[in-house]
């Protein structure tokens, strides 16, 4: 079969372009940074780079509740520590109240300043995280806890001191829990049956009565109860801001496990999608060379014809 200068010309063309496509592919590596570029490049990889894309998604959701979490958290800590101080205050007037040398002018002192830390129990207990109150439940866009006119304060509408047993079962309920992994939550708030108690131990009818004690005048033998009573209080407090704290510590710990997560999978990514550039660079100069060696080649193998010279 005889070779014309059409088909030598033909199968030139096709290898030049081949090899120019060669060119742009690892050009498009060069200026990307990337080895993959779209999906006929190597499916199985591609498919591979978006389920780690997924997976790094899912940890950066979960590392952001986290931080919420823990804010939350904190906030309740904050608050949950200023609410021992208060019982701590009051313990110490209330242990000056007691002794046999304090007269009814003193205690009706003490009594005045119990009545001003009983309000800012309230106060406190109102706490909000961002636009959110972080002890009212499920009820996290109004005050849980309300302080009426007569003095009386409800928790939801409802005065803890006397509530049935139903009634702070279902308030008790209300937890908010954040989502931090595929099959993991944590609780993050205090309802307000956890922060005042309830029944005899409820912190503002421990208050109540206390000040009514010391407003009637009444000796040690009536006022000491309540130091044991104040006492109690402020271990349940105690134990609250420790329970806080071991929920903070585990929010810790699953961050720095998704930290650790992120980094290996952005490397195992990075093994399959990017480019390497030392080595991408040498092909490129390679397949570079080949183009310029095959432009001048052409002009020896494909001989003028005729066809050259007419105008």
């Amino acid at each position: 079969m005889r070779i014309t200068n059409n088909m030598l010309a033909t199968h030139y063309l096709s290898n030049l372009n081949r090899n120019l496509t060669e060119m742009d592919r690892l050009q498009t590596q060069l200026s990307t940074g990337k080895n993959l570029t779209r999906m006929s490049d190597d499916p199985a990889s591609v498919i591979e780079i978006l389920s780690m894309d997924n997976k790094l998604d899912d940890l950066a959701g979960y590392q952001k509740t986290i931080g919420d979490a823990k804010a939350w958290l904190s906030q309740s800590e904050t608050s949950v520590l200023e609410i021992n101080e208060v019982v701590k205050t009051a313990y110490e007037k209330t242990l000056a109240a007691a002794n046999a040398s304090s007269g009814a002018d003193e205690k009706t002192a003490i009594a005045a300043e119990l009545s001003e830390l009983r309000d800012h129990l309230v106060q406190v207990a109102n706490a909000t995280y961002g636009d959110h109150y972080i002890f009212g439940g499920y009820s996290t866009s109004e005050a849980p806890f309300t302080l009426e006119v007569d003095g009386s304060v409800y928790y939801q509408g409802v005065d803890l001191a006397t509530a049935t047993a139903s009634v702070l079962t279902d308030l008790d309920s209300q937890v908010i829990a954040y989502k931090t992994g595929q099959a993991t939550s944590i609780q993050v708030s205090l309802t307000g049956v956890d922060l005042m108690g309830s029944g005899d131990n409820n912190l503002i009818k421990i208050f109540d009565n206390l000040i009514a004690t010391l407003k009637s005048n009444e000796d040690a033998t009536a006022i000491s109860p309540f130091i044991s009573s104040l006492q109690g209080k402020q271990r349940d407090v105690l134990a609250l801001a420790t329970e806080i704290g071991t929920r903070t510590n585990r929010l810790d710990l699953l961050a720095a496990r998704y930290e650790a997560d992120e980094y290996n999978y952005t490397a195992s990514k990075s093994l399959v999608e990017d480019a390497d550039l030392a080595e991408t660079l040498t092909f490129y100069k390679m397949a570079e060379a080949s183009y310029e060696a095959a432009l001048a080649v052409a002009s020896k193998v494909i001989q003028p014809s005729l066809m050259d010279y007419l105008d």
